[in-house]
């Protein structure tokens, strides 16, 4: 094969995803502000530890993901559709239903930056973005590692609501947006990413998550409008 360019974002060997067919849910992975706030948990504590490290991520966090998920979000409430939000975070201050190195990792973190209780669920920080903040209606399922389907109810839950297409969004690109969809993937669910509505740490590693998903895991959505004209049409993707 020899060149880089060979494979582009134009060639896949997944099937497509039906938007026409069985029923779409959006799933909104860690849009809290524990994860998703330039000043406040994992944002704030980073920037304490290394200034200007979440530069890049706090930049495309607020200018571009925050605000496209508010209109996909807002699409789909106006469409009757499900919204199922995933939340990070341990029901114990002192983190005990969380893996033992996902406990180390962010004990650390809170040590070196002086930043407490980053993933306890009973800080402020643990809510979901006001921006797009879940309502009575909507479904919110906790988990306790960077993968919803290994660490949490989401597939009992997906499948309860009798989704088996998602639009998937949020944060991190590479960690749990990836791992998630991957799960998806794997678990049988057709999955859409929606690429404006995800972000990570530098513009490489986005780059690179968002091609790793579209040649093996799910179809790639540039724009939040593009997945809406496609469900209006109940068109493939």
């Amino acid at each position: 094969m020899g060149s880089d360019s060979f494979f582009t974002l134009a060639r896949t060997y997944i099937p497509p995803v039906d938007l026409g067919k069985g029923r779409v849910g959006l799933v909104v992975v860690d849009m809290q502000y524990n994860d998703a706030s330039p000043d406040q948990g994992f944002g704030l504590a980073l920037s304490i530890i290394e200034p200007g490290s979440m530069d890049y991520f706090n930049e495309r966090n607020e200018t571009v993901v925050v605000p496209n998920i508010a209109r996909l979000v807002a699409a789909f409430r106006d469409r009757d559709l499900p919204i199922v939000y995933v939340c990070v975070g341990s029901e114990y201050r002192d983190l005990r239903d969380m893996p033992r190195r996902h406990r180390e990792w962010i004990r650390r973190i809170e040590q070196e930056s002086g930043v407490s209780d980053i993933l306890w669920s009973q800080n402020p920080a643990y809510a979901v973005r006001e921006e797009f903040a879940p309502r009575p209606e909507d479904t919110i399922v906790r988990k306790t590692a960077f993968g919803a389907f290994t660490s949490s109810t989401i597939d009992e839950t997906l499948r309860a609501l009798e989704l088996d297409t998602l639009a998937v969004v949020g944060i991190a690109t590479n960690c749990c947006v990836s791992t998630t969809i991957r799960d998806a993937a794997d678990t049988g669910y057709g999955v859409v990413v929606v690429e404006e509505c995800t972000g990570d740490y530098d513009a490489l590693t986005h780059d690179v998550a968002i091609r790793g998903l579209h040649f093996n895991f799910a179809r790639v959505v540039p724009t939040v409008d593009q997945l809406v004209d496609r469900l209006d049409a109940g068109a493939e993707v």
